[in-house]
């Protein structure tokens, strides 16, 4: 698929091509990747990538609902061609987790700043959280919201940037592979602000948004996990998927100096069938997360580039960045009173409660520590389930 991407974008430059003698090629090696380009730079091919290496430990986990292991959380070699200022694939596979899938696969032709569009596999413009790229989040795994946001996607959209305003709206199948076994299509828009983008102060990049997804689901619920990956709510076997489905999330997001966050909040009102049953259930989700960087640099949602880079002759030390997290989830109780859930297997609510430190040797290598306590209400039987402290540690490297 994204092969065959390529070649239509390679070939809209063919015509040109052949007027012209051959140019000298521009190589480029950087922190944001490599790249040859041609000398007058209508033609770019530019390779990047990341590696994360994962621990993952839950100590007390007597029911052994996690592994405690290691991991390859994410290894994707990515490719970005540019034909012209119009043309543009980007085509990223991904080998972590112990298989090969294909994460972003897409086309885009570039009108302006302020209208592009797309087609492809890519991410739904839904979650604030979602898409922050997973190599610059401030903690190793995403909040409690992430289970009732739509990840990537295939399908065609339209996005743009005018002034304070970024927006974007898209139709896509609304399934969680990349094959649709629905005729219905899902729709997603979501609109930010940034109102003092014009602004020389510290609270520059503070922004609000709102998004919004609906279409019509068939078939089997995904299950709910922690940080940790573990199962805390899933659906009663029997309860499908049988209808309408809408998703709102408010959200927001501010930089200023050494600090930046947002906070996010997604609801999620779904239509569910059991024995013959329909029902409107909904689940909700919240998340507020915070960074503090210690070593004097700009704070951002996105790459750090320290100061004085890690290095033990010269005296580097790299940035060093505080973070805390609170999220929560909650079931409505129309869920359990009508079977949909079970109540000895599923929390009718979790709090989690993170702290951690990251460590940005320099702009390409970051080391992170987590620690994250998670308690539920139900759950188990008779009781409230036992809570998960969960240990994460990653490496990674990022190009």
């Amino acid at each position: 698929m994204g092969i065959g991407m390529v070649a239509v974008l390679l070939g809209a430059g063919v015509a040109r091509a052949a007027d012209e003698a051959p140019t000298p090629v521009k190589v480029q090696a950087g922190a944001d990747g490599f790249s040859f380009a041609s000398a007058d730079g209508f033609w770019k091919l530019r390779f990047y990538g990341v590696a994360q290496l994962d621990g993952r430990f839950v100590p007390g986990d007597d029911a052994l609902a996690v592994t405690d292991t290691f991991l390859l959380r994410r290894m994707r070699p990515s490719l970005q061609v540019t034909v012209g200022k119009a043309f543009e694939a980007v085509f990223v596979p991904d080998f972590g987790g112990g298989s090969a899938a294909i994460q972003d696969a897409y086309v885009e032709v570039i009108r302006s700043r302020a209208a592009r569009f797309r087609a492809g596999k890519f991410k739904t413009p839904f979650s604030l959280e979602k898409l922050q790229s997973a190599n610059w989040l401030p903690f190793v795994e995403r909040s409690l919201t992430s289970g009732l946001t739509p990840s990537r996607d295939v399908g065609v959209q339209f996005q743009g940037e005018s002034g304070p305003l970024l927006y974007a709206a898209a139709l896509q199948n609304g399934a969680a592979v990349d094959i649709d076994g629905n005729d219905a299509k899902d729709v997603a828009a979501r609109l930010f602000v940034k109102p003092l983008w014009k602004s020389e102060g510290a609270w520059k990049a503070l922004g609000f948004g709102i998004a919004i997804t609906t279409g019509t689901q068939k078939g089997l619920l995904p299950a709910l996990r922690t940080t940790a990956q573990a199962a805390y709510f899933q659906f009663a076997a029997g309860t499908t998927a049988d209808g309408n489905r809408f998703r709102l999330a408010p959200q927001a997001s501010f930089a200023a100096g050494p600090v930046a966050g947002f906070v996010e909040y997604v609801v999620s009102d779904q239509a569910v069938v059991r024995g013959g049953v329909d029902e409107k259930v909904k689940l909700s989700a919240w998340t507020v997360t915070g960074v503090w960087l210690l070593t004097g640099e700009k704070a951002s949602l996105g790459a750090i580039t320290p100061k004085r880079p890690f290095d033990p002759q010269k005296g580097g030390r790299g940035a060093w960045e505080l973070k805390a997290r609170v999220s929560g989830f909650e079931a409505e109780d129309a869920v359990f009173d009508g079977g949909y859930a079970d109540p000895t297997r599923s929390a009718r609510k979790a709090l989690a409660l993170g702290v951690g430190l990251n460590w940005y040797l320099n702009r390409n290598v970051r080391t992170m520590f987590d620690y994250e306590r998670t308690t539920f209400e139900g759950g188990a039987a008779g009781r409230d389930r036992a809570a998960e402290n969960a240990l994460l540690w990653r490496m990674q490297l990022a190009y």
